[in-house]
Order: C-alpha cells, then structure tokens, then sequence
C-alpha cells in the first residue's frame, strides 16, 4: 500500500474520531447547561431553560436526583394523583415550619416505588421531618395466589453513574434539551417544576377545545377497561398481608425509625370513580384496605413522640360530589377535579390544610377524617350511607357507569 493512501487512511481516521469526541462535548455541553431534567442545576434561566417537560421515561431517577438538590424538610410520595394535587410551594408548607418541600410522587408508581425514593432521601444529608404518601386502593388489589417478585438490586452508585452518562451524552437527552428550549414559549407548557409538581397545564388547552366532559368520559372508560381486569382480593390467601402491603409496612416503619411524622393520606375520588368501585364489587375490599391502613398505622406508630396518621378523604363529600359539564358544553369549568382520575392543586390545597394541621384523631366526616381503631367503622357505616344515598340520588351516573362497564367487557 502506498504511503500517501496511509497518511490519507491515518488523516480520515482521526478525522472521524475528533468528529465524534467534538459531537459528544457539545452533546455534553449543551446537556449540562440546558438541563432537560434538573440533574445538574449549574444554569437556571427563565426563557431559556426554567420551565422543565414532563419527561416520558426515567420519572423516578430523576426525581430521586432532585431529591439531593433540594434537600427537602418535608416530601410528598405517591402515584399521578398525588403528584397533580399537591403543591409543593403552597404557603401552608412555610407556615407549619417546612421551608422546603419536594414532590416526589411518581405517575403509575406504587408503595414500593415511593419506599424507594423515601430510602434515598432517609440517606441524604438532610432528612425529612414531614412525609405525605399519597396512597390508592387500585394499587392494592392482588391475585390470592400470586407470589412475590423481588427484583434485583443494582449498585446506586453505579447507577448514578450511568444516569449521569445518559443525562449528558445520549441523543434522547439531547433530544429533551431541545423540547425545554421550545417549553419556554408555550402557553401552558407540559411540564415538571423543579420541586417536583405536574399541575397539568396542558389539560387547560384540551379543556378549552374540547371540553371537560370529554375528559371525564375518557379517564371513566381507561378506568372501567383497566379496574375491571383487577383481581378481587388485597391479602394473599390465608393471610392478612401482600406484597404492597409489606413495603408499605416497611415504610412507616423507617418514617418511624427517622422520627419523621408521616401522613398516610387517601385520596378524594371523584363520585364518578367510587360508583364504578362499587359496581365492579370493590366496595368491601376498600372497607378492609381502610381497616388495614389503620392497624398498619397503629402498629408501627411508636409511643409518644413523631407518629403516623391516616387522613380519608375519599368520601361523598361537596368536592367528589362536583358536576361534570354537559358534552356540548365548552365553555363551562370544573373547580376540583380534571377528571375522576385527577384532583386539582385547588382541592390539594384545601387537604392540606388539614395534612398539616394537629385535629382530633377522632375526628369523623365524609371528607378529611383522622381514622382509628375507634373510629374507623363509625367512619366506613357512615361513607357506605353517603354512598347508597348518592346513588339512590343520581341514577344517571350508575347507568353511565354499567354502560362503560358493558362495553368493557
């Protein structure tokens, strides 16, 4: 070969790799400083790359990253629910003595996700004083003889590591630098704030265009499809536990350990959602998960000193009970709800004042009730009449309700 075609072999050669070593310094670059997912934090920039998206992969490790950024005095875990309802920048946080508040619910996670990340932030540096843990009976039905599955547990530090690779050096990052970029001049932007909080202001501009009946009815079919498949137990046979169960036993027992007060908070379904549970034959299963929630409280909740509540919200109350707009209608809103799925930060913020507040544990109402051993049938006789009342009231929605049902199959 001749040594003009080596030399021009050699120059193409090195050509192509200072090509790519240059192309993954300026993915890393830009990565670093636009900072789709708040990883790094080195620039922040309102217009340029403030408004962060909502990301559609890896939701937990990046939170679990922003959870060390913040260094929160209180956190907030659960699933979608919790993540759209609940404002971490609410003044109430400040006022009960929490300056720093985290979002850390995940959308579809369940007790052992939120064990997870409440590990990491047990570990960091400053813990947390406050913990509320959004928790949903739908996580918890499970078939009676299914058998655990423990997935294997990776090295952390390795996959920080590697997250920190695939934040800064991967086209997808590069991909999601590009749509923060675009984030910072729409309206209502898809997104996740740097304290962890979806508020869904996306669904204002489907709301407008197509109205909230269209939402509800969507959510009450996906629900009415998936709902229906779940199978009707929440305790493994001949026991009183399951694996959900267990982390979430598990859980309060590291609050406790970390002198953590920690609000185990049910959510306000909307009446639509609650008439589809009784109808699907949960009824009763929700009774025992409630009973189940208040021994698991109980139990693990240490005397004297930080302990363990459980506030249900889930009842017939003035909320669940709101009106959705009729089909055709566009222009009217609702004030607590975006579908049956989701809560608004309004109704958040109205269940946080009592979240964070001292009542009596034995109080009893349709929404925002403190349960006990010695309250709690008192409490479920009287949701059970509420519920038989609104049904007995609106005929309306239970035929709706068996008409999705019937479609489902």
């Amino acid at each position: 070969m001749a040594p003009s075609i080596r030399r021009l072999r050699r120059r193409i050669f090195l050509a192509t790799i200072l090509t790519i070593v240059g192309a993954l310094l300026a993915t890393a670059v830009i990565n670093l400083v636009i900072d789709p997912y708040g990883t790094f934090r080195l620039v922040d920039l309102p217009r340029f790359n403030r408004i962060k998206p909502y990301p559609d992969h890896d939701l937990e490790t990046i939170k679990d990253h922003a959870l060390r950024h913040v260094g929160p005095d209180a956190i907030i875990l659960g699933n979608s629910r919790a993540e759209v309802g609940f404002d971490p920048l609410h003044p109430v946080w400040r006022a009960a003595g929490y300056e720093s508040v985290y979002n850390a619910a995940v959308a579809g996670a369940g007790p052992t996700t939120a064990a997870r990340l409440l590990d990491r932030a047990l570990h960091s540096a400053k813990s947390p004083r406050f913990i509320l843990l959004g928790v949903d009976f739908f996580d918890f039905p499970v078939a009676a003889n299914s058998r655990e599955i423990v997935p294997a547990s990776g090295n952390p530090r390795w996959a920080d590591t590697l997250w920190r690779l695939r934040a800064t050096l991967t086209m997808q990052a590069l991909l999601d630098s590009a749509t923060t970029l675009r984030r910072q001049f729409q309206h209502n932007p898809e997104q996740l704030t740097l304290r962890g909080h979806n508020p869904l202001l996306e669904y204002l501009d489907v709301t407008k265009a197509e109205g909230y009946w269209v939402l509800f009815r969507q959510r009450a079919e996906e629900n009415a499809k998936n709902h229906a498949r779940k199978p009707r137990n929440i305790f493994l046979a001949g026991t009183r536990t399951s694996p959900s169960f267990d982390d979430l036993r598990g859980l309060v027992h590291r609050a406790r350990e970390s002198k953590a007060e920690l609000r185990l908070v049910v959510y306000p379904y909307h009446a639509q959602l609650l008439v589809l549970m009784d109808e699907l034959g949960f009824w009763p299963l929700f009774e025992d998960w409630k009973r189940q929630l208040v021994r698991i409280a109980e139990e693990e909740s240490p005397a004297g000193g930080a302990g363990v509540s459980v506030l249900d919200f889930s009842g017939f109350s003035e909320f669940s009970t709101e009106a959705v707009p009729a089909r055709n209608d566009k222009q009217s809103s609702t004030r607590w709800y975006w579908e049956a799925g989701h809560f608004k930060k309004s109704l958040g913020d109205v269940m946080l004042e009592p979240i964070l507040g001292r009542g009596s544990d034995d109080a009893v109402g349709t929404f925002g009730a403190a349960l006990t051993s010695r309250n709690v049938e008192q409490h479920l006789a009287r949701l059970r009449e509420s519920k038989d009342n609104y049904r007995l009231a609106n005929p309306e929605v239970v035929n709706e309700i068996r008409q999705m049902l019937g479609k489902a199959g």
